[in-house]
């Protein structure tokens, strides 16, 4: 199986260099490159995060550590009749030799496969820094990556957002995960432990393990066998980060998060984990603040928009200290949280309790704790290296899901239900849907763990002929479908559109506050009060944040009741002005200055333009102290400017205003800076 170095083959080699062959095929590796025999070591755990060649089937009975993140330059050597699951589960790439050239060398943390029926072998290669080592090792010129993949194309609602399974309840106790996946006979021997959760490495830049045991099969048995599955994605690390990773470019966070959920979805579902599953996102631990925070945020604010598009549930592992506490301080800016945290901190506490996860804060069955790192724990004479978890959150599994159209019936209740992008919409008259239908019933349990309204971009249509896309859980009109690509609408009860806001319908009645719609001809607004605020400029947002396409019409229209917006925001809204930082409540007919308040909408100043503010009228200020100053100027609907005063009279007694600029009831334009000078 291996040949040394010696004779033509060492003289085909540089002096720093070895051939390596394997049922004929040849490698030119680096001398310093351990070479393992799979069949005579079977113990040996293929990772692709040291260098290495690996030839052979990966073995059910290889010893991996617990945890294992990023990529170097190293390659696996398997026979092609065997199934193996290379870095990621790429397909089978061009077969070697006269494998296809590129140009461009992929970025670092890639992996590709190989096939090379000639010699009966599927080659698995991974990189991080020196793609070229790997080109000629394989005597290529270059690489085609395999990892990421190219995002998918989805048409506009076509998949629900967090879907979930009837008879999938939220798991609640111990689970393990460990770098590469259980055998099947392994798994049956820990049948014996505590354990009813397994996390699972479904792929990413930077998964370290090989998955040889992983495979749809392996999903379905180990489901049937009861095991709750937690599935981890590995994918691009914060741009400075400790493991010596492959990191997020902070220009393309956005994007790169995109498509490593668009990977994730791919690697879930050739797994056989479908929609409605969670994925969790592998952020390993970095230093927190500045150019790292701000990358990571966007990568998985882009992350979680995805999955959700798709209908999966969107989750993070990551250090409690790095990235749970960026996310806790993200949580209610505009940032779209993910649904579950995976919280590491091992302090060997089995609970979901966290001192930096404030307690009403991701506190529906949304967490799990990673509380011991790699240990060895054995159970039916099987020896596992493991991370110890707690899970109390919904897991995944094989299995049926709720797609869009199937129905649903509460036990006990006389009431139907459609699943429109994850949510049931009532079935007041079977006729509206084309008639009596085939329904399963479901616990109220059940019920109440699916989505409260359905998935943004969800199209629905109704026996009128009138279709509505769902954007902040509200239904906006669609005027022309080919705008959209002509994707198939869901048909559903005329009901909820005559009653959108009844408990019954699960729909809005005006989009969510805070919600980003962009129409098809490129203009964008946030919603605040039900009304869309223009944005000229995403600066302001801290970049492009995700948003829902709709028509056009709906904001041309906002006086036609299909529109389901208002032109002006309700009455008693507030919101912050972005970049002033001014805080405002909307009245009847103006809007005027307010203090600052949690939660207020953070909107565009550009979109509050069209709106007629209180003006100026400046106070006299004569004799007040710097406290009085500020709430004075606010009450007029002014603001303070610059500040005068003299440090010696500071430490004898309390300034007063003796100068004021401009002059007291003099009118000016809202939000006008007034300065002072104290004494």
């Amino acid at each position: 199986m291996l040949a040394a170095p010696t004779g033509t083959a060492a003289a085909a080699a540089a002096p720093h260099t070895k051939v390596v062959r394997y049922h004929g095929y040849r490698l030119v590796v680096p001398v310093s490159w351990p070479v393992y025999d799979l069949a005579a070591e079977p113990a040996v755990c293929v990772r692709f995060n040291r260098h290495a060649v690996y030839l052979g089937q990966p073995s059910a009975r290889q010893r991996c550590p617990a945890h294992a993140v990023g990529r170097t330059e190293a390659i696996l050597v398997s026979p092609l009749a065997a199934h193996t699951a290379g870095a990621g589960g790429g397909a089978s790439g061009p077969a070697l030799p006269g494998a296809a050239d590129r140009n461009a060398q992929p970025r670092g943390g890639s992996s590709t496969q190989l096939g090379v029926p000639a010699d009966g072998i599927t080659i698995t290669a991974t990189w991080h820094g020196d793609p070229a080592r790997i080109a000629r090792a394989l005597g290529v010129h270059s690489l085609q990556s395999s990892n990421p993949r190219k995002p998918a194309v989805h048409t506009s609602g076509a998949s629900p957002r967090a879907i979930h399974r009837a008879g999938d309840p939220v798991f609640t106790g111990l689970g393990f995960d460990a770098c590469s996946t259980p055998s099947p006979s392994a798994m049956s021997a820990w049948g014996a432990s505590p354990y009813r959760a397994v996390g699972i490495y479904i792929g990413g830049v930077n998964e370290a393990c090989s998955q040889s045991n992983l495979s749809p099969t392996w999903v379905d048995e180990e489901s049937a066998a009861g095991w709750s599955l937690l599935p981890i994605y590995v994918g691009l690390q914060a741009p400075k980060n400790g493991c010596g990773c492959a990191g997020i470019v902070p220009s393309q966070a956005t994007t790169e998060g995109t498509s490593a959920a668009d990977d994730a979805i791919a690697q879930a579902e050739a797994n056989g984990l479908s929609p409605g599953n969670p994925i969790y996102d592998d952020m390993e631990a970095y230093t927190t603040g500045g150019t790292n925070t701000q990358a990571v945020l966007a990568f998985l604010s882009a992350w979680t928009t995805e999955l959700h598009a798709h209908g999966y549930l969107s989750g993070v592992y990551s250090s409690e200290n790095s990235g749970i506490r960026d996310l806790v301080a993200a949580n209610g800016t505009g940032f779209v949280e993910p649904d579950e945290l995976w919280i590491a901190n091992w302090n060997g506490q089995a609970n979901t309790n966290s001192s930096v996860v404030p307690s009403t804060e991701w506190a529906n069955h949304q967490r799990l704790h990673q509380y011991q790192g790699g240990h060895n724990a054995t159970y039916g004479g099987v020896t596992i290296n493991i991370d110890s978890d707690y899970v109390d959150a919904g897991a995944a599994s094989g299995g049926a899901l709720f797609p869009n159209g199937s129905y649903v019936q509460v036990s006990g209740s006389p009431y139907f239900f459609e699943m429109a992008g994850g949510a049931p919409l009532f079935v007041n008259s079977w006729s509206d849907v084309g008639g009596a239908q085939p329904y399963t019933v479901i616990t109220q349990q059940e019920f109440d763990t699916l989505n409260p309204v359905p998935a943004d971009g969800t199209l629905i249509e109704t026996d009128t002929g009138a279709v509505y896309l769902i954007a902040g859980g509200a239904p906006l009109y669609v005027s022309d479908l080919t705008q959209f690509g002509e994707p198939q609408p869901l048909l559903v009860d005329q009901w909820n559109i005559d009653n959108v806001g009844n408990p019954l319908s699960h729909l809005n009645p005006l989009p969510s506050d805070g919600t980003f719609l962009t129409t098809t001809t490129g203009l964008t607004y946030r919603v605040a009060g039900g009304a869309p605020l223009g944005v000229s400029n995403w600066t302001v947002f801290g970049g492009v944040k995700p948003s829902v396409t709709i028509d056009p019409w709906d904001v041309q229209n906002l006086f036609d009741p299909a529109a389901h917006m208002l032109y002006r925001p309700m009455v008693g809204t507030v919101v912050e002005g972005l970049p002033s930082g001014a805080y405002w409540e909307f009245g009847p007919k103006n809007r005027y200055l307010v203090a600052a308040e949690p939660g207020a909408v953070r909107v565009a100043d550009h979109g509050l333009l069209p709106f007629s503010a209180i003006p100026c009228r400046v106070p006299g200020l004569g004799h007040k102290t710097l406290a009085q100053v500020k709430a004075a100027l606010l009450k007029a609907d002014c603001r303070l400017g610059k500040v005068h005063d003299r440090p010696l009279t500071r430490r004898r007694h309390t300034l007063r205003v003796t100068k004021q600029i401009p002059k007291a009831r003099t009118q000016h334009v809202a939000f006008y800076t007034v300065g002072v000078t104290l004494g």
